[in-house]
């Protein structure tokens, strides 16, 4: 980017440059407006290292370009540092031990999710994050057991693709993690049907594929929905990235992920439903960010599993 805005610099006398730090969510349009109209729009400044992009308006006369450039932030939202630090995260844990008391009585997560949101007064972002990060001790216990530190040999490893990527861009984008009750890691970046690759993509299927191999991995099938947007671009790429590795590789772009990953063995997921009813199952993404930075700032649930404590709600609320 520096480079260009030097060449427009010398072809153009007027030229008019304004650093814009922007939270877009990872939505990225080039756009031409009036340059006299700039002052109408609104711009949420923020510091680059939070920043979701970095948008580069580039003006001369009266046209202006806004330049999207290339570092995204996967999963951040501008009221992360309100809503997950300080004292915000006390709050949080106490409804994370709450919800986990009421899960452990047999009230489903729905239900007992709204009630310990609306006594501490959660935003929608900090309930996301306890029905990620809660369970009760039997789902736990149930995980646990299946869980497998080593690959079997000569059969295939199970990926939940987007899942798997998703959390590992979030955790090279230095965006909120949660550390799990059940010891997986996982993010809040809610895409909803949508993705696009971005600039920790590549690192990201790289991470992957670096411990496959150390863990003598044989075989791997990436599994991808094919309903998400840009699935046939990441089949690509993990294709090309990997294909060197010493193992067998195969990515399927299929509809119903889920449905196939909960049949299987050797899967590598995060998601709550496919470890109930899958075989067994790798916790990669845990060994991963652990070995990219061990002092990765998660919000840690993981201490708060009930061990006899008395349920922190007054009892008249009950």
């Amino acid at each position: 980017m520096a480079d260009s805005c030097i060449k427009i610099d010398s072809a153009l006398t007027d030229i008019r440059l304004q650093l814009i730090i922007i939270s877009l969510f990872g939505i990225a349009y080039p756009l031409r407006i009036n340059y006299n109209y700039t002052n109408k729009l609104k711009f949420v400044t923020k510091k680059i290292e939070q920043a979701e992009a970095v948008i580069l308006m580039v003006g001369y006369k009266n046209v202006g370009v806004i330049i999207m450039s290339t570092t995204v932030k996967r999963g951040f939202s501008p009221n992360d540092e309100k809503e997950f630090g300080g004292s915000s995260v006390d709050i949080l844990l106490k409804a994370g031990r709450d919800l986990q008391y009421l899960l452990n009585q047999g009230y489903h997560i729905k239900g007992a999710s709204t009630f310990v949101g609306n006594h501490y007064l959660l935003s929608e972002r900090q309930r996301l994050a306890l029905v990620r990060a809660v369970s009760s001790e039997e789902r736990i216990r149930m995980r646990k057991n299946k869980e497998i530190t080593s690959f079997p040999p000569e059969r295939a490893v199970h990926i939940d693709g987007l899942n798997t990527i998703i959390t590992l861009e979030v955790a090279l984008s230095d965006s909120v993690l949660l550390k799990c009750m059940d010891g997986t890691i996982r993010d809040l970046a809610a895409l909803r049907g949508t993705y696009r690759l971005i600039d920790k993509t590549k690192t990201a299927i790289m991470l992957i594929g670096k411990i496959l191999e150390r863990n003598k991995a044989d075989k791997v099938i990436f599994y991808l929905d094919a309903p998400v947007s840009n699935s046939g671009r990441l089949k690509l790429q993990i294709f090309e990235l990997l294909s060197a590795f010493p193992f067998q590789l195969e990515v399927e772009v299929i509809n119903n992920v889920d449905a196939v990953l909960e049949k299987l063995d050797s899967v590598i997921t995060s998601d709550a439903i496919i470890l109930d009813k899958c075989a067994s199952w790798f916790n990669l993404n845990a060994r991963i960010i652990e070995e990219i930075n061990v002092d990765y700032p998660y919000i840690d649930f993981g201490a708060l599993r009930m061990t006899g404590e008395s349920f922190c709600l007054p009892a008249k609320e009950l």
